[in-house]
Parts: C-alpha cells; sequence; structure tokens
C-alpha cells in the first residue's frame, strides 16, 4: 500500500491518492466538490467507460483526513446527502494520522447506532477509524 505519512493535510492526501490510486484504475477522475455543488456532495467522481456495452460505471469518493486520534469529522450535510441518495456508489477513503493507514469503505458501512455497522457516526458526526 501507498505511503500517505507525508501528507500534511486532506487536500494533499486527496491530490496524492488520486494520482496514484484512482487515475490508474478509471478511465476519468474529476474533482467535482464546490461551493456550487448540492451540500453533502462527494470530492470526487471516476468513470470507467465500456463501450462495447455503452455503459459507464461511476464511483464516488469522499476523502477525509483524521486528527491525531484518528477521527474523521463529516459536515452534517454529508450523512443526510448519503441516505437521500444511498443508491449512488459513494465511498469514504480516509488517511489516519493515528495508525498512518488508509481506511476505504462504502458509506453504507456508517451507522448512527454503535455495534450495528463497521463504523460508529456520533452525535458529533464524527468516526473513530
Amino acid at each position: 500500500m501507498m505511503d500517505f505519512s507525508d501528507c500534511k493535510d486532506e487536500q494533499q492526501f486527496k491530490m496524492k491518492y488520486i494520482r496514484e490510486i484512482l487515475e490508474p484504475q478509471f478511465d476519468d477522475v474529476f474533482c467535482i466538490e464546490t461551493e456550487e455543488t448540492v451540500k453533502g456532495f462527494p470530492d470526487v467522481m471516476c468513470l470507467s467507460c465500456m463501450v462495447k456495452e455503452s455503459a459507464s460505471l461511476c464511483n464516488f469518493f469522499e476523502f477525509k483526513f483524521s486528527d491525531r486520534q484518528g477521527k474523521i469529522k463529516f459536515q452534517p450535510t454529508q450523512p443526510a446527502f448519503y441516505r437521500k441518495h444511498e443508491k449512488m456508489n459513494i465511498w469514504i477513503v480516509a488517511y489516519n494520522q493515528k495508525t498512518g493507514k488508509v481506511e476505504e469503505f462504502p458509506v453504507w458501512d456508517i451507522s448512527t447506532k454503535k455495534g450495528e455497522r463497521r463504523f460508529y457516526l456520533n452525535e458529533k458526526a464524527e468516526v473513530q477509524l
């Protein structure tokens, strides 16, 4: 697995992950989060085009950079967006500063009920990696 320990913040982590991991895997990679997008919309969209089948596979990625204790924080609009658009293929890609590891998981791995899913979203919209 790639070493991301040289990344100082979410933006550096996201750009390195895009260059090293996503761009080699997908036909097109777009950074799409701006002030103009819908609140809670993911950071990156990736496309794989299957010409023979006349179809495209679309994946969305939300990037997070933990604090020193390994917690990531969501804006209140993000979990609401994920619930409203549950058919979108949205993945969280989070760098854990505490362990130096990258966690990759689908948004449906997050629950507001402790022990129900892999990750627990607390009342402060935080997840302990």
